[in-house]
């Protein structure tokens, strides 16, 4: 019918908008996210520690603080799912250290204009 096919037009372009807003604000929290797993994976935990956010620097409370807390990042990562809401956001994926694949989580916070990190977690994938 003629009415259905408005409503998946209408449904498609909508998509589409909400796939264009997310792909720009999902630039600046990836590349958040990739200078931190960089800085890990680089050992550079003064770098890693200044895109933390206040929440997380708090907790470890100095680079070598966080360098206790994430002894050694992953050699290579890939983010599958990135979920934003307002200032905050999730990311999902996968990551490999010493030949074993790890289920890595990031959560971000957007402080000012610029996106840190609260939270990490890289847990053994089964």
């Amino acid at each position: 019918s003629p009415m259905m096919k408005k409503t998946v037009l209408t449904l498609g372009v909508l998509v589409l908008v909400m796939a264009s807003l997310t792909a720009c604000a999902g630039g600046a929290i990836d590349d958040a996210a990739n200078a931190f797993m960089t800085a890990l994976a680089n050992e550079d935990y003064a770098a890693a520690f200044d895109l933390s956010g206040p929440q997380l620097q708090a907790e470890v409370g100095s680079a070598e603080g966080l360098a206790a807390a994430i002894p050694g990042g992953l050699s290579e990562w890939t983010f599958t799912s990135i979920n934003q809401e307002n200032n905050t956001a999730t990311m999902q994926g996968t990551g490999t250290r010493d030949g074993d694949t790890y289920n890595v989580g990031l959560y971000l916070e957007k402080v000012g204009d610029t996106w840190k990190v609260e939270g990490y977690s890289a847990e053994l994938a089964p």
